[in-house]
């Protein structure tokens, strides 16, 4: 993009890999952060349905694997 900050474009480039270190790399840390995952996604079924699911902070996506609901259009932001 033209005019953008430096300084976000070199965060955006590295982000995943700071997310990463910073909430999985800690044993305590990575298992605080699965287990809000997995309290997220506790009242919800395979058969609960939701046409559209906003992503607001999706980070690398981690969570993913705890998701227990159908979501047709995924729309990360």
């Amino acid at each position: 993009m033209r005019n953008e900050d430096q300084a976000w474009l070199d965060y955006r480039a590295r982000f995943a890999d700071v997310y990463d270190e910073s909430d999985y790399t800690s044993p305590l840390q990575s298992a605080e952060m699965r287990a809000r995952h997995r309290l997220t996604e506790k009242r919800y079924q395979k058969h609960d349905y939701f046409p559209k699911e906003l992503e607001i902070g999706a980070g690398t996506n981690e969570h993913l694997s705890f998701v227990c609901h159908a979501v047709v259009k995924k729309v990360d932001h």
